[in-house]
């Protein structure tokens, strides 16, 4: 990850939290990769491999539960 985007700018939460799509997917892409680790789940295969599995619904409800946060966000 390049430093440009270690942290969402400022500019992009205020943004967001006055419900602009573009500013809030932003905030979405960037923790996207955190999301996906929080939905994955170790499964064992027929053959017995462990693999991981990631459960779409669960990233749907995190997904939808960080919208909601970034909606209710206070800027001071």
């Amino acid at each position: 990850m390049n430093n440009s985007m270690r942290h969402v700018k400022y500019e992009v939460i205020e943004k967001a939290v006055r419900g602009d799509v573009a500013a809030i997917n932003i905030i979405v892409n960037h923790y996207q990769r955190y999301i996906y680790k929080l939905a994955a789940s170790k499964m064992i295969d027929a053959n017995g491999e462990e693999r991981y599995m990631i459960d779409p619904y669960l990233v749907s409800l995190l997904e939808n539960h960080l919208i909601k946060c970034i909606l209710k966000f206070k800027l001071e």
